[in-house]
């Protein structure tokens, strides 16, 4: 066999390079180990990732419940609070006298107040499915009776004319149906 040159006899057997070599196995063994180490130390964080993404995930999906249940709550006490609203104006508007003849008298104040009014409105624009032309209808109707009433009055003489009577009644009549319908009554 022939010898190596020595200059590089000499840079294999001693120095770095050489205890490499002649420690190889060892070198790979201490290797493998650390990758094996390291490995397994992502195994950890990973599984400690998913597990926190999994809880985030759990505790998103109970804050939509949550918030589901709390905005069912609040859609069924609109429902609530606008049924009342409809059925105490059905109350007072029953109390009016209807027809209204030419001998009796206007009444001097209507039962309902304006806060009443916007108050149907709002609500009926809040709760999804409220017939929106009956609001209207209802409140356009309970308005005009009040300002006859205020007119009336106003003008110091509780005497209507054959249109104010009128206007008056069929009012009353369309307020009735429009407020009926809103509480799901028959007409």
């Amino acid at each position: 066999m022939t010898a190596l040159p020595e200059c590089l006899q000499a840079a294999t057997t001693t120095g770095l390079i050489g205890w490499l070599n002649a420690n190889a196995g060892a070198v790979t063994g201490v290797a493998t180990l650390a990758l094996a180490i390291l490995t397994g130390v992502y195994v950890v964080l990973t599984k400690r990732m998913a597990n926190a993404a999994v809880d985030q995930a759990r505790a998103a999906l109970e804050q939509t419940r949550l918030l589901a249940v709390a905005q069912d709550a609040v859609l069924r006490e609109r429902q609530r609070v606008l049924s009342r609203l409809v059925r105490h104006l059905i109350g007072e508007v029953e109390q009016l006298t209807y027809p209204l003849m030419e001998p009796q008298l206007m009444p001097r104040h209507v039962p309902w107040t304006e806060v009443e009014l916007d108050d149907l409105r709002a609500l009926a624009a809040a709760v999804e499915g409220t017939d929106e032309r009956e609001v209207s209808r209802a409140v356009r109707c309970l308005r005009d009776m009040a300002n006859l009433g205020a007119l009336v009055y106003a003008r110091g003489s509780s005497a209507l004319s054959k249109i104010e009577r009128l206007s008056w009644n069929e009012n009353w009549q369309t307020a009735r149906t429009a407020l009926r319908t809103l509480a799901g009554e028959p007409r």
